[in-house]
Parts: structure tokens; sequence; C-alpha cells
């Protein structure tokens, strides 16, 4: 859970889309696919004009976070993280045609929605429950392991049976936590759904499968009826 969360905000923020984890398949696809897209140079030029500014912060973050994962409960830290990622999004704007574009402003999108709801009230309740452990343990279950294991098949339903295998392993968990009331755990279920969706958006799109690439937060504003213990 705390990787996908991460993936997607230091996705958005990277301006190289340099590894952050070694093993991703969707940053290296990324990579790749712009290098064989000549028709989205001019607006991958105006995505790296927009990050120039906030290079040295990124580099910097990416380079702690790797080597300490619970940078993520630094509130401040991330707060500023968000903040260059509203930055980003703003500057480079919706109003673009190339599909890899289109890609990058939706994850944009997506990082900002995940943050705000894991660091606006539900915040508490993400630190104190030592989500990192959760999300480590929780990724280790039978259905996530083995549905991995069984790529490649219909997307759509291996991410609902993993994302619903997680989310019964962390509702144990966090329910017993003080600061997690019912609210906050359904911000962390809105952030997580998210997560997932823009995950297997973007494994969608590296299979050249058709994807829906606006991002309407309205969509995942009302949901978190399935957190339960």
């Amino acid at each position: 859970m705390v990787r996908t969360v991460l993936l997607i905000l230091l996705f958005a923020i990277s301006s190289s889309f340099s590894s952050i984890w070694p093993e991703s398949q969707l940053l290296k696809g990324l990579r790749h696919e712009f290098g064989q897209s000549p028709e989205c140079s001019t607006e991958v030029t105006k995505f790296n004009e927009c990050v120039k500014p906030h290079e040295s912060f990124i580099e910097m973050f990416e380079h702690e976070v790797n080597n300490n994962l619970e940078l993520v409960y630094h509130l401040e830290a991330m707060k500023e993280v968000l903040k260059i990622t509203r930055n980003i999004s703003s500057c480079f704007g919706h109003d673009v045609q190339c599909k890899l574009s289109k890609v990058v402003a939706f994850f944009l999108e997506a990082a900002d929605f995940v943050g705000s709801k894991v660091y606006g009230d539900a915040f508490s309740c993400f630190r104190d429950s030592n989500i990192i452990e959760i999300g480590q343990s929780c990724s280790e279950i039978d259905e996530f392991e083995r549905g991995f294991r069984e790529m490649p098949v219909n997307y759509t339903i291996l991410y609902q049976k993993c994302e619903e295998g997680v989310l019964k392993c962390a509702a144990r968990r966090l329910y017993p936590t003080p600061s997690c009331s019912i609210g906050r755990l359904v911000h962390l279920y809105q952030a997580f759904h998210v997560g997932m969706q823009s995950v297997l958006l973007g494994q969608q799109f590296m299979n050249g499968d058709p994807v829906v690439l606006d991002f309407d937060a309205s969509k995942y504003c009302n949901n978190g009826r399935n957190f339960k213990h």
C-alpha cells in the first residue's frame, strides 16, 4: 500500500522518470515509450520545464526515501512533495494531445488526490498504525502473491482481487488503532483505491489496452463501504 502511494507521488514529480525502485516495470516502460514517441517531444519538453525549478528537491527526496521509507511519516516533507506535485500539474496543464502526456497528467492528479487523503485528517491514523509494516505484511498474503504470479490475466479482475485481499488484511490491523476513526479509514481506503486503479491504468496502458485518461475525483470520494473488518 505504501509503495503504491509513493510510486504515484514520486512518479508524478520525477523529471527524468529515473528508477525509484529498480524492479518497477511501469517506470522502465515509460522511459522506453517516451524514447519511442517523438510526437510527444514538445509536451515532454514542457513537462521538464515545469519540473526544472524543483529538480534539487526531487533528487534529494528520491535519495532520502530510498534510504529511509519512514520519511513518509514526516508530514512537512510530504506536504512539500504535494505542493510540488500540484505546481507541476498546474504548469503542465491538461490540454495535452500526446497519449503518454495524458497519462502523466492523470498521474499528477491521482498523486494530488492520494496525498490529500493521506496527509490530511487521516495522517494520524496513517502514522500511528505503523502502516509501512501493515502494507508490507498485507502485500504478502496468499491472494496478493498468487494474483501477481498469474500475470498476464484479466488485469481488472486481478487488481480487484488483490485490492480486496489487502483491504481485508489491513482493516483487521487498522481498526484497533485509536486514531483510526471510520472517517479516517475511509480516506485511507480512497487513497489506496486510487493508487491501485492508477497502477492498473499504467499496466493496461503499457500493454496497449484502451484506457480512460481523465481523472475524476468524484468517482472515489463517496466510496469506502468496502473497508470492513
